[in-house]
């Protein structure tokens, strides 16, 4: 048995109350293993293989055939096994389209695909390379989102450090101030029985 159906099964054992939190488990790590795959990178003509373009139905099998295999098997008709998760990425593949299809120079309209010099405007400037999630501009009704909760951890982790690192600093300086006064008040006293 793999480390993680180990948890998932003592997640099982421990569940009581029967809220399936295996079952919960597998399901958000499958979901995050899959948000990790799609940050796979890859340069433009790797993307479009042989092709001159890809549209939106072709941007969708992209996301389906990431190793976790989201969408399941094909099937003899060119049907997923898991119609919704195809529909999910076929949503997010005319996101993309609509976000980086730019007017032909002969219509003056976008052509519902993605060429080569659409795809090189996605590719990061540091390695000249892209991922089908940095492709994907998000949709307008997630406000929250694996890669949100990671950077608010991310800055919450950040800010913790940094204040730890002024508390201590104020700690050592309230110190310091402290024997700098008991030795002046020692000295005082000192100076006191010596009158006496």
């Amino acid at each position: 048995k793999t480390f993680f159906e180990v948890i998932s099964a003592a997640l099982d054992a421990v569940d009581v109350f029967g809220f399936g939190l295996g079952r919960r488990a597998t399901s958000l790590r499958q979901t995050v293993m899959y948000k990790f795959e799609l940050q796979a990178r890859f340069t433009s003509s790797d993307l479009l293989r042989q092709h001159s373009s890809l549209d939106v139905t072709a941007i969708a099998k992209k996301y389906c055939e990431v190793a976790s295999r989201k969408c399941g098997e094909m099937n003899k008709k060119h049907e997923y096994s898991v119609s919704h998760a195809f529909e999910e990425a076929k949503l997010a593949a005319a996101r993309i389209v609509h976000f980086w299809d730019k007017p032909s120079a002969h219509t003056g309209k976008p052509d519902g695909k993605l060429d080569a010099a659409e795809l090189k405007l996605a590719e990061s400037a540091t390695d000249g390379k892209l991922s089908l999630a940095s492709l994907d501009p998000g949709s307008a009704s997630s406000v929250f989102s694996l890669s949100t909760a990671w950077n608010l951890f991310l800055a919450a982790l950040v800010l913790f450090f940094a204040l730890s690192i002024v508390e201590q600093l104020a700690k050592a300086e309230q110190a310091e101030r402290d024997n700098a006064e008991l030795d002046a008040l020692a000295a005082q006293r000192d100076k006191q029985r010596k009158v006496e």
